[in-house]
């Protein structure tokens, strides 16, 4: 076996890789460019439907498979409503990759479900600031800003992710609601 191999054998079974994390996945990997090109072009919402899809895989990639394994599990302890432990594996998970968004995207949405608005709220500017994109983030900030009563906040959140992501059919109806309502109240 040539030495070259010999390394690369190496780096597999250490789980080292040879690419950066820039590479391969998360919010920095060079696939999702042509990938928000053609969401934010897409011209329906059933168009839009696989570009969304696969941003959402490559936001749940990382090249550490511990961190993939973390992201599920806490995604599924969300789905089975155990926030608590959620919440644990997010935070876990977020010390030991905080350059990963997805990672404190997911615990902000743990952190909404358990009614602690504020803390999700700080998430949720975190997961912004690694990937300014992240619509479902902006979706989120929406959706705690609507629970604080924020309607212009939560509009602003709205569409900014409609900026992102044009045919985002939950963040049309929201803002549709939120423009009614702050009508109402000038009146």
């Amino acid at each position: 076996m040539n030495m070259v191999k010999l390394l690369l054998l190496l780096c597999l079974i250490s789980g080292m890789s040879f690419f950066s994390e820039q590479s391969l996945a998360d919010q920095n990997d060079p696939r999702l460019a042509t990938l928000f090109l053609k969401l934010g072009n897409a011209e329906t919402a059933q168009e839009s439907k696989p570009f969304e899809r696969q941003i959402w895989q490559v936001w749940m990639e990382h090249e550490n498979p511990e961190i993939s394994t973390k992201l599920q599990e806490g995604s599924r302890a969300m789905q089975a409503q155990d926030f608590g432990k959620a919440l644990v594996i997010f935070s876990e998970l977020t010390e030991e990759a905080p350059g990963f968004a997805e990672g404190w995207n997911k615990r902000a949405t743990a952190l909404y479900l358990m009614g602690r608005l504020q803390e999700s709220a700080k998430d949720v500017e975190q997961t912004l600031n690694l990937e300014p994109r992240h619509f479902g983030a902006l979706s989120g900030k929406g959706l705690i800003l609507m629970a604080l009563k924020d309607w212009s906040g939560a509009i602003e959140a709205f569409e900014q992710g409609l900026k992102v992501h044009p045919n985002m059919s939950s963040a049309q109806s929201h803002l549709q609601f939120l423009k009614k309502k702050q009508k109402e109240e000038m009146t």
